[in-house]
């Protein structure tokens, strides 16, 4: 299945190297809206551990039959091992409690085809492509506020 709007721009994930054998986490966070100080964590404690971070929502990719939509943060955590990935959530666990609604894994192709990089938290937006955090101040990789 492929995403049903907003192609991602070549130059947007030129910098990112894929690989099919690497561990591509996602969480999911319903009411996402009220979510700012959760997701802004999860996207900046990434950032910190030199992971890229994409985002979708699930009505993009999927029918919700009726559900609540989800945004979903894709991080790709370029390693092989077979615990990839648990290392960003004990992190997170440890200083803020797991705070996310689920998670999960997906592979290259669904990680690349569905998201777009987050390179500024208040450029996260809706599926209307309204602002999903319309207040937020800039909060960008390598920015004064990575850290937490």
């Amino acid at each position: 299945m492929e995403r049903k709007n907003r192609p991602v721009p070549f130059e947007l994930i030129q910098n990112e190297e894929l690989n099919p054998r690497h561990f591509y986490a996602v969480y999911a966070f319903e009411n996402a809206e009220t979510r700012q100080p959760q997701i802004t964590q999860l996207v900046h404690k990434a950032w910190q551990m030199g992971y890229p971070v994409r985002y979708w929502w699930l009505s993009e990719v999927a029918d919700l039959n009726g559900n609540q939509d989800r945004l979903i943060i894709g991080v790709h955590h370029p390693s092989e091992a077979i615990d990839a990935g648990l290392e960003l959530c004990a992190a997170l666990a440890d200083e803020h409690g797991s705070f996310w609604d689920s998670w999960d894994r997906v592979d290259a192709r669904e990680y690349t085809a569905f998201g777009l990089p987050v390179e500024d938290i208040a450029t996260i937006s809706k599926p209307d492509e309204t602002p999903l955090f319309p207040d937020s101040k800039s909060s960008t990789i390598g920015g004064d506020d990575d850290g937490l």
